[in-house]
């Protein structure tokens, strides 16, 4: 557990505050009477875990209380840990952060860095009293620029790989369409062959 005294480290590394490296945006809390049945979708942790029911907001917000598909965020009540959001656009409720990373730190490479932070800290007595999981216990939780350069080095690789996966995906989706409609013009065109065979038989 990374707490009390940190350890010595090589020559030339230093400890990073997880804070300097990344942005951690706070939810916003509602009142029952806020959480309607129409608007902006509501994001809650159950949601995150799969949950079908939604509450809606016809708040406007600052930009920064809004998640869309791609953003990095993380559940820190209940069952907490990393989340690769992949809705629609959204408010993000008072029990998950936003996080933005920094330019010294992808977003990939963030996301694996929380699941690693969260492991250890579930793994401690009382989960670290669940961090007691202010903002302030992830923002000074310690990294080292081991970390940092560790995962620059091997982000663009990872971030090919993704992307290799995403375009590969796309083509069968294509070849699979492409093969759909030539299978609907074979079918019109035998449907039209058959229809003439029957209008000559007729005359």
């Amino acid at each position: 557990m990374r707490n009390g005294n940190l350890p010595s480290l090589a020559k030339g590394w230093q400890w990073r505050k997880f804070g300097d490296c990344a942005q951690f945006i706070n939810g916003r809390a509602y009142s029952q009477e806020e959480l309607l049945d129409s608007g902006t979708p509501v994001l809650r942790i159950q949601n995150l875990n799969g949950g079908d029911r939604w509450y809606y907001s016809n708040l406007k917000l600052p930009d920064e209380k809004y998640c869309e598909a791609g953003d990095l965020l993380y559940a820190w009540s209940a069952s907490f840990g990393p989340y690769r959001f992949a809705g629609l656009k959204s408010i993000f409720h008072y029990h998950i952060w936003r996080v933005i990373p920094g330019e010294e730190l992808d977003k990939t490479f963030a996301f694996h860095l929380l699941e690693e932070i969260t492991t250890e800290v579930k793994s401690a007595a009382h989960g670290v009293a669940m961090l007691h999981r202010t903002k302030g216990g992830i923002e000074t939780w310690p990294i080292t620029d081991n970390d940092l350069q560790c995962r620059l080095h091997h982000a663009r690789p990872v971030r090919q790989c993704e992307e290799l996966h995403r375009l590969a995906g796309d083509l069968v989706m294509r070849l699979l369409f492409r093969r759909i409609k030539l299978l609907e013009v074979k079918s019109r065109a035998q449907s039209c062959c058959r229809e003439k065979r029957r209008a000559a038989r007729a005359n």
